[in-house]
């Protein structure tokens, strides 16, 4: 898990294997589980969904290539949109920040509704340093 912090507000992510993923899987670049968990400016949002192995791949390297430039973005983005996470230059010196939407699904009785959340957070450049660091980068960028 990595938690993206700017005073009081933070941002986590965490990128792993689905739970029942066999050990033979573990290391390798695959489909993977993201979940998300915020608190920004009083508002709160979590959500999770799977991400195919090819745009977790696009994202790694987008991840590597925002970092060496700061300049561009990196954006994870499920099929269903019940998460859109963006990490982008927001001015020509390097200054950082996240995008994020989530959906999550909750019953009323029998009735599906969703959850919606969204939030804005500017990150230091340090942060997206470590962000590209993570494990996952390295298992989808070789």
């Amino acid at each position: 898990m990595f938690k993206f912090t700017n005073q009081d507000d933070y941002l986590e992510i965490n990128i792993n294997y689905f739970d029942n993923e066999p050990a033979e899987n573990i290391g390798k670049p695959i489909d993977m589980s993201v979940d998300i968990n915020f608190y920004i400016n009083g508002f709160a949002g979590k959500g999770g969904a799977y991400i195919v192995a090819e745009q977790m791949k696009t994202f790694a390297n987008d991840v590597i290539e925002l970092e060496k430039s700061r300049q561009g973005m990196a954006y994870l983005i499920h099929v269903a949109d019940e998460i859109n996470f963006e990490i982008k230059s927001i001015d020509s010196i390097g200054h950082l920040g996240i995008i994020c939407k989530v959906i999550e699904y909750d019953y009323l009785g029998t009735e599906q509704l969703p959850l919606k959340a969204s939030a804005f957070m500017e990150i230091s450049p340090e942060q997206l340093v470590e962000f590209a660091k993570e494990w996952w980068v390295t298992v989808f960028t070789t």
